[in-house]
């Protein structure tokens, strides 16, 4: 196994900067996105610059190389480390696979499914709504298509709804599942 690239005292005194990387993460202050990156980006350059304040001996600008000293490429890859290390420590448990599983759990919908397998059928209803209608947007044209298509399909073919209801609950069971604690006999099934 390689070298931690922090020792304990370092990692001591990142932990310090935890909580105020965890409030710049949450999004609770009333800034936008992209200021909250802006804000988490200017942490980052502040503890690197107090971090080399506190740990002289890591800054290969101030002192000789020694077993200690960060490498050049080092130096130039902290900043990327330290990002990575904050999101790592304040990641919620289960980290992004989690989330994802909600999220699909909460969009997969036989209308989305339609939506996608019938494209080809969808895009000339769009046109010639959004046609009739020059003020509607594209995307605007493109949901009352949808709608419009669906609803023709329940009328003409139910059947075929249902069956993408039914495929879009599907979809939304696998990926609830956990499959790394499943036996290899179950994943065969």
């Amino acid at each position: 196994m390689g070298k931690a690239f922090f020792n304990n005292a370092e990692v001591a005194f990142l932990q310090e900067y935890l909580d105020e990387w965890m409030s710049l993460k949450r999004g609770n202050d009333g800034l936008s996105a992209t200021e909250r990156i802006k804000s988490r980006n200017r942490l980052v350059r502040r503890v690197i610059e107090e971090f080399y304040e506190a740990f002289p001996k890591r800054d290969s600008t101030q002192n000789d190389p020694t077993e200690e000293t960060y490498s050049q490429e080092e130096r130039e890859g902290l900043y990327a480390r330290l990002k990575e290390w904050f999101n790592n420590c304040t990641r919620e448990k289960g980290g992004r696979e989690r989330r994802a599983i909600k999220k699909i759990k909460k969009t997969i919908t036989a209308r989305i499914l339609i939506s996608k397998h019938y494209t080809k059928d969808i895009s000339p209803i769009a046109q010639r709504i959004r046609s009739e209608d020059p003020s509607l947007s594209r995307i605007a044209a493109r949901n009352k298509a949808t709608t419009q298509f669906i609803e023709e399909m329940k009328v003409e073919d139910p059947d075929e709804y249902e069956r993408f209801q039914v495929l879009a609950w599907d979809v939304r069971q696998a990926a609830q599942t956990d499959y790394a604690e499943k036996s290899e006999e179950a994943l065969r099934e």
